[in-house]
């Protein structure tokens, strides 16, 4: 669970930390929650079983001069206790801080340290979509030029930033080695999938109008194929690190602006494969019709009339 922080956790969280040989004392967390108080920072705190595990804050005004300047909220102090590392809670942190910010803002930033420690970080942003500024290393918000010298510390820093809004459009051919990058990381959702042939497929309906993508950050996070001739809706797909974010609606929302009647061979019911998707569908009106095997393993039809 991921909520905000509260009084009652102060002397939890600096007690947690103190257990694993981290000295981050209570002063902290009561100037996090003074600021809270006064709307300049938010604290989200992860539990995992009732325990905590991990919290993330958001400066909103944060002295990094490019984000001050461009009015860009920055995640910092994203911490998770050992004991609970490798459980996908830096991550969800991280989702929870963004989903609050694109509420009010269009991108989010953050700083990232150079040394060895921050190398999970960094591979996590990375990930994530996060993009270096392009400003170069700085600390304590001086940015540095050939031969200058200074300690290296936890505060040598580079800035990263991720822009938050979601854009839905038709692929383009300079778009297929992205879309197979894509597609390549959830190949395994669909029964026969090929490399080539598929990606044959995907260059036709590119050419012909009918292969849809949603980028962040010039990077295809959602595609979808389309025949407009038989009213087939043939994949739809969503990066797994992008997932429960609205992107297969947003793609579902252009096809409905495009074509009446729809039909879609998908899992059957009680296939934990097919979970999302049908939910999908459901949502949007298709019921259910007979059922197929595909390449050998059993889908369903589903239909939608307007």
């Amino acid at each position: 669970m991921i909520r905000q922080m509260t009084d009652q956790d102060i002397a939890v969280i600096s007690q947690a930390f103190s257990d694993q040989g981290w000295h981050k004392s209570q002063d902290l967390y009561k100037q996090y929650l003074k600021e809270m108080k006064e709307g300049k920072r938010l604290v989200l705190v992860a539990e995992l079983d009732g325990h905590f595990a991990g919290y993330v804050t958001i400066d909103f005004e944060s002295d990094y001069p490019y984000f001050k300047s461009h009015h860009i909220p920055e995640i910092c102090d994203l911490n998770v206790l050992i004991k609970y590392r490798r459980k996908g809670i830096g991550y969800e942190l991280m989702m929870a801080a963004e989903d609050y910010v694109k509420s009010k803002y269009d991108s989010i930033g953050l700083r990232v340290g150079l040394l060895s420690d921050y190398g999970a970080a960094q591979r996590l942003y990375i990930k994530l979509g996060y993009n270096f500024d392009g400003l170069g290393i700085s600390k304590e918000d001086k940015y540095f030029v050939y031969f200058d010298e200074t300690v290296v510390d936890d505060d040598l820093v580079l800035g990263m930033t991720k822009s938050l809004t979601y854009i839905l459009s038709n692929a383009r051919l300079e778009d297929l080695e992205d879309w197979m990058r894509m597609v390549s990381a959830i190949q395994s959702d669909f029964p026969g999938f090929a490399y080539d042939p598929y990606k044959n497929i995907v260059r036709k309906n590119i050419q012909r109008g009918t292969a849809l993508c949603v980028r962040l950050n010039h990077r295809i996070v959602g595609v979808m194929l389309y025949s407009p001739n038989s009213k087939h809706l043939s994949f739809v797909g969503v990066d797994p690190m992008y997932r429960k974010q609205g992107i297969a609606s947003m793609m579902m929302d252009e096809l409905l602006m495009r074509l009446d009647d729809i039909q879609v061979i998908t899992y059957r019911s009680r296939d934990k494969r097919g979970q999302a998707a049908r939910k999908l569908y459901k949502k949007y009106g298709f019921v259910e019709s007979e059922l197929v095997e595909v390449y050998g393993y059993p889908q369903q039809k589903m239909i939608l009339k307007r």
